[in-house]
């Protein structure tokens, strides 16, 4: 088995190591992952700037969206369909501090 290091974790903060992977002797030399999915507790309503989005389904998995033609069928122009969405008015925005301290955009 590899196993890959953890690294010193600050109070109440769990720190997860890479992705830990082992050689299944039958057939030799498989090397199978073991992580297949993410599971963590207390994460659902917490705010973070910066970074990628993860979102959480309704059994509190982790994931990210992909957004590639690759992974969809039908598509098409909206036509009409976009006047709503054209019609949304965009805006900027900057974290409050006690959100993000350090102003990250």
């Amino acid at each position: 088995m590899l196993w890959a290091s953890v690294p010193v974790a600050d109070s109440n903060t769990i720190r997860i190591g890479t992705v830990v992977e082992y050689t299944d002797p039958d057939p030799p030399n498989e090397v199978h992952p073991v992580h297949t999915a993410t599971y963590i507790a207390g994460i659902s309503g917490q705010t973070a700037s910066g970074g990628v989005a993860v979102y959480i389904n309704s059994d509190g998995k982790l994931g990210t969206l992909t957004s590639s033609a690759r992974f969809k069928t039908e598509i098409k122009p909206m036509d009409e369909s976009s006047e709503a969405i054209l019609a949304l008015k965009p805006v900027t925005f900057h974290y409050k501090h006690e959100i993000d301290p350090k102003g990250i955009p």
